[in-house]
Formats: C-alpha cells, structure tokens, sequence
C-alpha cells in the first residue's frame, strides 16, 4: 500500500464522513474559519515535520510515496489538511447536535494556566541538549506545540469556553487516526526510530508519543477553529 492509497482508503473516507455529518450546519463564517485554520495547521507544521524527518525520528519509504517537497513526501503535506478539514467538520457537527447545558460558558483568559504550561516549556528548551535520545519525539512535540497552546488558553480561556465540545472533538478523531496509523506502520508506509522514542507502543506497533500528535493536533486544531467563529 502506499500512502496515497492509504489517503483513498482510510483517511479521505473519514473526512467525508465527517463533512456528512457536518453538511446542513456549516455556516459561510464555520467555512471561513475552517480554511483559515487548515492554512496556519498547514504553515506550522511544515518545519515541524521536516525538522523531524531531517533528524530521523520518523520516515518514509521511497517506494510507498509519490516524492518530496523539502525532504517530507507529499502526502504528508496533504494529510495536514485533511486531519484539519476532518476536526473542524466534526467540531461543526458535535456543536450543532450536543445539548446546550454541555457547554461550559467560562470565557476568562487562563493565564495561570499558560503561564504555568510556558513554564514547562521553557524548561523543555533549557534541556534540549540534556535529554536522553529516547525522548527526542516527546521533546519535540511538545516544545513545538505547547506555547501555542498557552497562547490559545490565553487567548480564548481555557478549553475555549466549552469543555465537552473540545475533548468530545479531540478524542473521537485521536483514537479514529491511532488505529489508522497502526495499519500504516504494519504496511510500512512509515517507520520510526525506536531509539528516538520512549519505547511505549500501542498494540505493540505505535509508539505513545503518535497517539499524542493526534491528540495535541486535534486539540490545537479545534481551539483555532473555535476562536475563529
């Protein structure tokens, strides 16, 4: 299989499944927001995954993609879209359909919140050369992501105003894009470094720290869409 075909049969079939579900409740403001969000998901990881690529975390067999723009294949940069387009259209559907005593209406900048997760992370920056190699994909992700995070808790407060929207929108799509990553690996359309990694796999086969980029992923990409409209 490669990893165009792994887009045909798995992750395009998610994606129209969720924009189904979404149709009839997507507004031209949920549209806007949607395509702003997918264009700064699309801006900000490009380095991110190049940087790992560069130093072997993850990788990818010449013979499963079509080629490369940088040294990441391009279906990767396709799948930054459609794991976006997939959260948003799912977001969209889980706040036309959830029932409105869910919504959490706290709307306060968390700035304790933050600034305590940009603690952290300025920590992770400090030990960025003292780390043992087998947390370089942990070291990586969360440094990448977490001041942006902050910065949307600050932003918007925390969880953007409704708890169960966000984690009702992050957690169906994690496990959904876990499972598909299982088959990926089994297929070989990618591989990691297991010495860059903490050596936690899922079913054997998927290290703990791809679980949580779906995770983060999705939450950054479900806070964004949130503060747009």
């Amino acid at each position: 299989m490669t990893y165009w075909q792994f887009h045909f049969f798995f992750n395009l079939p998610l994606l129209l499944g969720t924009i189904a579900l979404a149709w009839g409740h997507i507004s031209r403001a949920d549209a806007v927001a949607a395509a702003a969000t997918a264009t700064i998901a699309f801006v900000f990881t490009t380095p991110w995954d190049n940087w790992a690529i560069q130093r072997g975390i993850w990788g990818f067999p010449d013979s499963r993609i079509s080629g490369k723009i940088f040294v990441c294949p391009v279906e990767e940069y396709a799948f930054f879209i459609i794991q976006t387009l997939q959260v948003c259209t799912w977001t969209i559907f889980l706040r036309a359909s959830l029932p409105a005593e869910w919504m959490n209406s706290r709307s306060a900048p968390r700035w304790e919140i933050a600034g305590l997760l940009l603690l952290a992370w300025a920590i992770a920056g400090a030990c960025r050369f003292q780390h043992p190699r087998k947390w370089n994909y942990t070291w990586h992700l969360f440094f990448w992501m977490a001041p942006v995070v902050a910065l949307q808790w600050a932003a918007g407060g925390f969880f953007m105003n409704n708890l169960f929207l966000v984690l009702l929108s992050v957690l169906p799509i994690c496990v959904i894009l876990s499972l598909f990553d299982l088959v990926a690996i089994r297929h070989g359309i990618w591989f990691f470094d297991e010495s860059q990694t903490l050596g936690i796999k899922i079913a054997g086969v998927l290290p703990i720290e791809e679980a949580a980029f779906f995770a983060v992923t999705s939450l950054l990409v479900t806070q964004s869409f949130l503060l747009f409209v």
